[in-house]
């Protein structure tokens, strides 16, 4: 039987003072609460991950499409400047190495009131490890990249 549909129950019955009424609708608020999870914060991964995989993929891939439709507007302004992007490519090259693999460590912050996510995320090339703090924001019904920084990084031949 429905949870409300008891306390509704009990409210009606004669016999029950005020206050044990008001006692009775507060449990039941509360235990309804609980149950379905009101107050707990949402922790919904699922989108800004999304995301932040398609980004990483169109580095890994040389895909600038994929790299354009997941950034945000403020962000694309930055890598629109020429040759921005293809520079990226070329460093990645050079500098850092093929993107091998990455994957999310920690836990993710998630404010569903601000649209925005912050995400490490551990991305591994062929010479170094980097881990990056993705901030990722909801733009109407999508979420964007809008920023990184490189919190960390390790150079692999380093440590031979």
């Amino acid at each position: 039987m429905n949870l409300y549909i008891v306390f509704a129950e009990l409210l009606k019955k004669d016999g029950y003072s005020m206050k044990k009424r008001i006692v009775f609708l507060l449990i039941g608020l509360i235990t309804i609460s609980v149950i379905t999870g009101c107050g707990k914060p949402k922790v919904n991964d699922g989108p800004p991950k999304e995301i932040i995989n398609t980004y990483l993929e169109g580095f890994r891939d040389r895909k600038p499409e994929k790299i354009y439709n997941t950034i945000s507007f403020e962000a694309y302004q930055q890598l629109r400047f020429p040759g921005k992007l293809e520079g990226l490519f070329r460093a990645q090259d050079h500098q850092f190495g093929k993107i091998t693999g990455w994957n999310f460590v920690g836990d993710s912050y998630i404010d569903e009131v601000n649209n925005q996510a912050i995400i490490e995320t551990l991305v591994k090339t062929s010479t170094q490890t980097f881990i990056f703090e993705f901030d990722v924001r909801r733009i109407g019904d999508r979420w964007y990249v809008h920023g990184l920084k490189q919190k960390q990084s390790t150079n692999k031949n380093s440590s031979k």
